[in-house]
């Protein structure tokens, strides 16, 4: 079964399908953990490849009936695979492009005139409200307040900071919540670590204030973000602008 699967990822790389051959690719990692172990305690791994082979099988047939190749069906069920394999999850923006480098218009966004050097201070209470809201999502504690709550402080902290290099990823990731309140997308515990990634860079703009204001966000955080607002169904102001600044509008998928 691993040379077969070996076989299979590499038809599926010559044939130009990323989606499938990343996760063969897992398959084949897992069935080499399950032979290497040798012992009869593989009843989850082998459920887990069970499953894995139905999904894939729906996917080709997919891509057969609507000649599109639409990487991203595939995700959920890597990530299964990975989580089962002790490792890291893969984002779910993996298979998606955007520009990052847009400039943010501020001619249409006011913003407070606050000292640089007040910004530690002032955001500090900011992450609290955000990691309050935080916690209450992850416990499944009235989701949609607590999304406003994280939401709030974002906001405040995007005016808070203006218009700077990290201002960026304020303005995304206020974008990425607002998804969330609009209950067009659903939270998933890939979806629970981009909030956590989040709140890492809100905890460095309290330690280290202007510093960290004057760097680029993080590319990859920002694309997870995008990924989000192009999933949204329902545009609320923010959104409508992400989605017409990034060029999102053209997606033609949305969550469900």
């Amino acid at each position: 079964a691993i040379e077969l699967f070996r076989q299979v990822r590499g038809i599926f790389r010559l044939i130009g399908l990323p989606g499938a051959t990343m996760l063969i690719s897992e398959m084949e990692l897992l069935s080499k953990d399950v032979f290497d172990e040798r012992n009869d305690d593989n009843e989850i791994q082998l459920a887990a490849l069970s499953n894995a082979i139905i999904i894939l099988n729906h996917y080709l047939e997919y891509v057969h009936i609507k000649q599109s190749i639409f990487p991203a069906l595939l995700i959920t069920t890597i990530n299964e695979l990975r989580v089962i394999g002790k490792k890291s999850f893969v984002a779910e923006s993996s298979f998606f492009a955007v520009n990052l480098n847009v400039v943010r218009d501020f001619s249409v966004k006011s913003s407070s005139a606050v000292d640089l050097s007040d910004i530690p201070i002032l955001s500090r209470r900011l992450r609290l409200m955000y990691q309050v809201g935080m916690l209450g999502v992850f416990k499944g504690e009235n989701p949609k307040t607590n999304f406003r709550l994280m939401l709030r402080a974002l906001q405040r902290i995007d005016a808070l900071c203006g218009d700077v290099p990290m201002g960026k990823l304020w303005w995304v990731a206020t974008g990425a919540i607002e998804a969330f309140v609009t209950e067009t997308i659903e939270l998933n515990n890939v979806r629970k670590s981009v909030f956590g990634k989040i709140d890492r860079q809100i905890k460095l703009l309290v330690h280290q204030g202007e510093q960290v204001l004057s760097q680029d966000p993080p590319a990859q955080l920002l694309k997870e973000c995008l990924y989000f607002v192009s999933l949204a169904d329902k545009d609320d102001d923010n959104i409508v602008e992400l989605k017409r600044a990034f060029a999102l509008d053209t997606n033609t998928y949305t969550d469900s």
